[in-house]
């Protein structure tokens, strides 16, 4: 096959990021995935694990820039959610913002690069919302991490502005094989039967399964005319909580035992979980956020970017869900 080109993803020791480089390397690109901690889980001869020390120096960047024709950027910080902390809200910057702004200005130098595309999220606008957000619906973030990804997207525009093509993906909670989050835990606690407390729950929710998100990037570097835009993007399918629940029950052949309580109970446990790491740092992992993600709608309206990328995604939400519990 030959190759279609470099591709740097950055952030390709994480769940996305290594999903994203096997799918890129069968589709016949050769890919160099950068790391901090943990080494990417890839060995191949069209794959090379880079390890970046200080990824908010531009001069960390420069010499792998200039040796590639595509970057996805997919470094950042996500999953902690602590008002009260305002560390966190620097920590975030560090991570979504400054790493944004060096790669980004690294990326301006390069004559060799085509495209740059930001996996932002759909946080940058809201990270709940009772209608479904559109493309052009104005950003109002509402949680450390989604005005910090917002704040990276204006850093990646201003620096970049019309002398790179740049696109900037708003995912909402991406789903596989080896998901981390909050999906899987959910997914445990169906398999051991554990009776939840969300009958009553009349939510709507938008996810996106990891393999149409890669089918998605690949169409957005195989086609020059589409640059200079954010979409946001996802699964097809909307569903509520509860439905969900009896969906992956349903394909794990697993009874489910779902019960009334109160949405104002629910959330006062998460109140509770707050306190209890705030005054005495006992972290029970559940909190506010980790129930408003539970019973809060989130929808989202994927039209534009099947219109202009001129493709359906290949995957629904069953098939979906049944990829992530071969493997779970």
């Amino acid at each position: 096959m030959t190759s279609k080109g470099k591709v740097l993803i950055t952030g390709a020791s994480g769940f996305i990021g290594h999903h994203l480089s096997k799918y890129l390397i069968r589709k016949g690109f050769y890919v160099i995935g950068t790391y901090n901690k943990r080494k990417p889980r890839i060995i191949h001869n069209k794959f090379l694990p880079l390890y970046i020390g200080d990824a908010k120096s531009k001069n960390s960047w420069d010499p792998i820039v200039s040796s590639v024709d595509f970057v996805i950027h997919l470094i950042g910080k996500a999953h902690v959610f602590d008002k009260r902390n305002k560390a966190i809200l620097k920590e975030f910057r560090e991570v979504n913002v400054e790493i944004t702004r060096a790669l980004a200005t690294s990326c301006l130098k390069t004559k060799r690069l085509k495209k740059i595309i930001y996996v932002s999220s759909v946080s940058a606008i809201a990270s709940s919302s009772a209608l479904p957000l559109k493309d052009d619906t104005e950003c109002r973030p509402d949680t450390e991490y989604g005005l910090t990804k917002y704040e990276a997207e204006k850093i990646l525009e201003e620096v970049l502005g019309d002398s790179k093509a740049w696109c900037i993906l708003r995912p909402p909670s991406i789903y596989g094989p080896g998901d981390p989050g909050n999906l899987s835990r959910l997914i445990n606690l169906i398999k051991k039967s554990v009776p939840l407390p969300l009958k009553s729950v009349e939510n709507k929710k938008s996810f996106l399964y990891v393999g149409n998100f890669n089918e998605t990037i690949y169409r957005l570097l195989m086609r020059e005319d589409v640059s200079f835009k954010k979409y946001l993007i996802s699964d097809n399918e909307i569903i509520s909580t509860p439905d969900l629940i009896k969906l992956i029950s349903k394909i794990l052949n697993k009874r489910v035992y779902l019960f009334h309580f109160p949405e104002t109970w629910l959330l006062r446990l998460g109140q509770i979980g707050d306190y209890l790491k705030f005054l005495l740092k006992i972290d029970i992992g559940f909190n506010s956020y980790a129930v408003e993600r539970l019973i809060g709608s989130l929808m989202i309206d994927n039209s534009r970017i099947k219109k202009e990328l001129n493709f359906d995604l290949p995957f629904s939400l069953f098939e979906g869900l049944k990829e992530t519990l071969k493997e779970e």
